[in-house]
């Protein structure tokens, strides 16, 4: 998850996007990876483990 974080952010700041559309695209697909890995740190939370 931090790795993902620290990704995020540095994509986020980086100047270097030649399209608009392409950088919303990695973010989109960074954060959709997050939320999948979030969803089962969080179930694996959840049963006690």
């Amino acid at each position: 998850m931090r790795w993902i974080d620290h990704v995020l952010l540095e994509l986020s700041v980086m100047d270097r996007w030649d399209d608009p559309a392409h950088k919303a695209e990695v973010l989109a697909t960074f954060d959709e990876g997050r939320r999948l890995y979030q969803a089962q740190v969080d179930a694996l939370s959840g049963s006690g483990r």
